[in-house]
């Protein structure tokens, strides 16, 4: 059974003089708790009757919300809830869930005043937890929102259900139920059950924002999407691989304006370029085994191989070797193994790009630079001191993609023409209008 237990207007109704024997008892000072009084009494509220605000009014109890030690005092109030249920689940009058074959016992749950209360499926349970929670509001002042409140059942009936929910006096809820945030009972190995996280995607890279962003502004923005949204449901589960490539098409067609064609931000390629890396061989005992290794292990249904008494290698083949190809192929084998030493030490991951081989990205990024892009006397790494629209601005420069009237015109578009409108003498091409142009040379 999960009773999932909603306060009813809980920082407004907290007792101050719970409060005040909460921090006497915890063994706070009495020059602390003589600032939390002040803190609690200087208090002033004023209410708007027809646009215009009354006289201030002293309060009596609560605690100001958006001030930031309120959190605080709020949870040091809980810990009496925390110990009465602890009491209660050590009496066995609340008997808990037992996980691990029974090595772990969890009764309750706490998040501030999200509250939620597992034990077994029982009445007497029930009561008890009721009772508790009774005790706790005549003494804290923190009341149960029946209304809000849910009591949900694993594997019972329906009928089950409605007769405990009237007995708490609850609603009956069903599975699953959103607890933090978080879905508590979705499979979420499935991929609808990641619609939310995708549906909040789509709701900030949405097309309308692209158009209205420069360039920059559209990293910028994708950058806090995906150091913000979803961090948290990344966190506690595993997301399918189809989730992942669904939210980087979205980050993709957003930066480069509805084209997946064009390449995303590298995220998804990085991943698989890693995965790759580490899926692709798990020997590599000689320099090309997709020529060696492969075409013999496929002609070869099986083998046993070894180092004998003097370090030689020996065969012992389930079937023998008939075909020339495959004996030039082990010949060539063993002339690539000749300088192959093994040893009794355990297997372990290198990376033969690093110089301490051990995986980086700064190292790939670097290696790629030098050896797979062409080669360039021009800088082609941004400039860390430069704005980042500036830094997008020179690289799309470079490549040629700003949108002046000679490339609008060479994609087709109709323009009146293509002439500098500022001199009508040359054509509107990057070089005249940020070199060759009168008014750029003047600037």
């Amino acid at each position: 059974m999960i009773f999932k237990v909603d306060f009813e207007k809980a920082f407004d109704f907290v007792n101050w003089n719970y409060l005040y024997f909460v921090l006497l008892h915890m063994g706070f000072g009495s020059k602390w708790r003589s600032w939390i009084c002040s803190c609690l009494h200087s208090a002033r509220t004023s209410i708007l009757i027809n646009g215009s605000p009354t006289l201030e009014l002293s309060l009596g109890h609560g605690l100001r919300q958006g001030d930031q030690l309120s959190p605080f005092l709020f949870i040091l109030v809980m810990e009496g809830l925390h110990l009465a249920l602890q009491e209660a689940n050590h009496s066995w009058l609340i008997k808990g869930v037992s996980l691990g074959n029974d090595a772990f016992n969890v009764s309750y749950f706490f998040f501030a005043n999200d509250v939620v209360i597992l034990t077994d499926w029982n009445t007497n349970d029930m009561k008890n937890i009721v009772r508790t929670l009774n005790s706790f509001y005549m003494a804290s002042g923190l009341k149960i929102n029946i209304s809000k409140s849910n009591v949900y059942g694993v594997g019972v009936s329906e009928e089950n259900l409605e007769a405990m929910a009237i007995l708490a006096g609850c609603l009956a809820g069903s599975l699953p139920f959103t607890y933090l945030g978080l879905p508590i009972g979705k499979n979420m190995k499935l991929t609808d059950s990641w619609c939310v996280i995708v549906d909040k995607f789509k709701s900030k890279l949405s097309s309308w924002k692209a158009n209205l962003l420069s360039i920059g502004g559209c990293l910028t923005l994708i950058k806090l999407v995906l150091g913000s949204l979803g961090i948290f449901y990344f966190s506690i589960f595993r997301a399918p691989e189809l989730t992942f490539n669904i939210l980087e098409r979205l980050r993709a067609r957003f930066f480069w304006g509805g084209h997946d064609d064009q390449g995303g931000l590298g995220v998804g390629s990085l991943k698989a370029f890693n995965l790759a890396l580490l899926q692709k061989w798990r020997w590599r005992l000689v320099n090309k085994p997709e020529l060696l290794w492969v075409r013999i292990i496929k002609a070869i249904h099986g083998m046993e191989a070894g180092l004998d008494e003097k370090d030689s290698w020996s065969w012992n083949w389930r079937r023998p070797i008939t075909s020339r190809r495959i004996s030039d192929l082990l010949h060539n084998l063993m002339h690539e193994l000749r300088h192959v030493a093994l040893s009794a030490n355990s297997d372990s991951w290198t990376w033969s790009i690093g110089e301490d081989g051990v995986f980086s990205v700064a190292a790939t990024r670097l290696h790629i630079d030098h050896s797979i892009l062409p080669s360039s006397s021009i800088e082609t790494r941004w400039n860390k001191g430069l704005l980042r629209k500036v830094n997008i601005f020179i690289w799309r420069l470079r490549l040629d993609r700003l949108p002046t009237r000679l490339n609008l015109s060479k994609r087709g578009l109709e323009i009146d023409s293509i002439l500098c409108p500022i001199c009508n003498a040359n054509v509107e091409s990057n070089d005249h209008i940020f070199f060759n142009c009168e008014v750029a040379s003047s600037v």
